[in-house]
């Protein structure tokens, strides 16, 4: 990949990790919510139903 796109390989391994983090940081927040009692969970219906009431 690195040749492909004249980048060094470090390059493509730093932006590679950077992207892995980010998700995993999105995930850690989204299990944190999940596991907190006073965040409610909807369903995908109820969520639907409140997306279309701000439209």
């Amino acid at each position: 990949m690195a040749a492909l796109t004249d980048r060094p390989k470090s390059s493509l391994i730093r932006k590679a990790l950077e992207a892995y983090l980010e998700d995993y940081a999105d995930y850690q927040i989204a299990l944190d919510r999940l596991r907190d009692k006073d965040d409610p969970v909807i369903s995908g219906a109820e969520m639907r139903r409140r997306l279309a009431r701000k439209d």
